[in-house]
Order: C-alpha cells, then sequence, then structure tokens
C-alpha cells in the first residue's frame, strides 16, 4: 500500500506539473498560460512538435499588456531581454523601460518594468514607424511618461545615484535639441551634430563630441561628484560635478515644450547607478532586442 500511495503521489504531482502545459495547448497558438499560484509561464506556439515555449512572469506581464498579442518570435525576444537581465542582476536596477522599437504605437507605450504604470503619452506630432520607434517632427512632438516623477516615485534613481539612457535610431537635423528631458537630468545635442551634453541631477552640461548621432548613449552618477557619459557601453566621457537637485519629469524628444528633437529613439530606460559591466550587459542585450526587430 505505501509503494502504492507513493506511485500515486508521483504521478498526481506529474499530472499537476504538466497542467499549464496541456492548457497551453488548449488554449491555442499565441495564448500564455500561467500556473495557478504565479511562476513560469507556457505558451503553445506552434513549433515543430507542438512546441512549447516557457516565459519568466516578467515578461508574461508584458504580454498581457499588448492590446495586440506578441508574435512567438516578439516573444521570445522579450523573454530573452528580461531572463538576461535578471540573470546579469541589471533588471531590479532599473526603475521604467521602453522599447519604442515596437509592433505598434500603443505596445511601443509600455513600461516594461511595471506594464500597469507610466504608459509613454504622446503631446503634439511625432511619427511612429513599426519596429523603429517615435520620430519627432522638431516643433510640436514629445512623449510624457504618464505619472513617473523620479523624485517621487520611490525607485532606484535617487539624487546622488542614478543611470539614464536611450537608443538614438536616426540622426537629427535641428541642433541644440533634446532627445530626453528630467528637469536636471538630459541628454541633448549641443550646437553641433555629433556634440553632446548630459546632466545628472546638476545644472553643468558634460560634453563629449562621440562623432555619431546614432547608437545606445547612457548618463550615469555614481556619487555626488561623479558622474560618466557612455556610448554603446563604452565609457567616453566624466567629471567630478556636484549634483544640485533631484530630476523630476520624464520627457522625450523635447524639453517639456522647448527644444523639440526630430531624432527617432527606439528604447529608453532610467534606473539606479549601473556598474560598468551593467551598463554593457544592458547594451548587448538591447542590441539583440532591437536587431532581433530591425531597428538596429
Amino acid at each position: 500500500m505505501r509503494t502504492s500511495s507513493s506511485f500515486l503521489g508521483l504521478v498526481l504531482s506529474f499530472l499537476i506539473a504538466i497542467a499549464p502545459i496541456a492548457q497551453a495547448h488548449a488554449a491555442g497558438i499565441g495564448a500564455t498560460v500561467t500556473p495557478q499560484g504565479g511562476g513560469i509561464g507556457y505558451a503553445f506556439d506552434g513549433g515543430p512538435g507542438g512546441r512549447i515555449s516557457q516565459f519568466d512572469p516578467a515578461a508574461i506581464a508584458i504580454f498581457a499588456a499588448f492590446t495586440t498579442p506578441p508574435t512567438s518570435a516578439r516573444k521570445a525576444l522579450i523573454n530573452s531581454f528580461v531572463v538576461t537581465l535578471k540573470n546579469a542582476g541589471v533588471w531590479s536596477a532599473l526603475d521604467v523601460l521602453y522599447f519604442i522599437a515596437a509592433a505598434d504605437s500603443q505596445a511601443a507605450s509600455i513600461n516594461w518594468k511595471n506594464p500597469v504604470s507610466f504608459a509613454l503619452a504622446q503631446t503634439g506630432t511625432l511619427t511612429f514607424t513599426a519596429d523603429h520607434g517615435f520620430k519627432g517632427d522638431g516643433t510640436t512632438g514629445f512623449l510624457t511618461a504618464a505619472g513617473y516623477n523620479p523624485n517621487t516615485a520611490g525607485l532606484n534613481f535617487s539624487l546622488n545615484v542614478g543611470s539614464f539612457g536611450a537608443y538614438v535610431r536616426t540622426a537629427a537635423a535641428i541642433n541644440s535639441s533634446v532627445d530626453l528631458f528630467m528637469g536636471t537630468s538630459r541628454f541633448q545635442r549641443s550646437s553641433t551634430g555629433t556634440a553632446y551634453q548630459s546632466r545628472i541631477n546638476d545644472a553643468t552640461a558634460l560634453n563629449y563630441t562621440f562623432g555619431t548621432q546614432i547608437g545606445h548613449f547612457t548618463a550615469r552618477r555614481n556619487g555626488a561628484a561623479a558622474r560618466q557619459m557612455f556610448l554603446n557601453g563604452t565609457q567616453v566621457a566624466s567629471d567630478t560635478t556636484a549634483v544640485t537637485t533631484i530630476s523630476t519629469s520624464f520627457v522625450l524628444l523635447s524639453a517639456a515644450g522647448s527644444a523639440f528633437s526630430d531624432g527617432e529613439i527606439s528604447y529608453v530606460y532610467t534606473g539606479g547607478a549601473l556598474t560598468d559591466q551593467n551598463i554593457i550587459d544592458l547594451n548587448v542585450a538591447a542590441l539583440v532586442y532591437l536587431q532581433g526587430v530591425g531597428a538596429a
């Protein structure tokens, strides 16, 4: 009887374990099923032999926020990005994260770190291109993250430590235009096309001529008097400018009604003071996703 009871227990455990997989088959191609109580989700993606895919819970939350469900290929890219950053210790350090290179403008507005909060909202005229991003018109258009204030959000970005970054896909014709504005933090072009300046919780520009307008640009503050700029994961400039006040807003492609940009942005984030290796890992993972959808 003991042997029989043990066997029945094993059978029951097996049936419970495979239940979400069976439900995924029943739900049909593209549907995602999460076990009761949470954990890894499953989806039947229609692959050879009725292939089942597993997804991280954070990726599943992103899928669910899209009005039009993502394709199996896009689900795989999203899940890979999330899992890679979790394994690298980067995911928890991010506050907001937008892959604007999305299938449609609604998906482009979703904050991947918390898909039910801080969605992007459009003001003025912008051009959205699927899997590329939003492009400013240089006169009226910008994006804001509804309700997101770095000073009051209580997340990783703080007065003395923080990072922000963006992937700029196309060059802008307008000089002195702002790609990302957060009040006392910003990333903008200076008087010539490839000369840029960044600020992070201060009032003084850190200037650097990159030689390009295209790539993954990052600004970081890792101390009350320590800040740096990066291009594609490599540090290119630093100084010891001290903090003044923390940023209080989040605007893309404009300085909240002035210095409009006509560039195109595919991806943007804010977070804590990422380490050098964190910035490299984030740059690589983001590039894999952007190449996967054709944005880079």
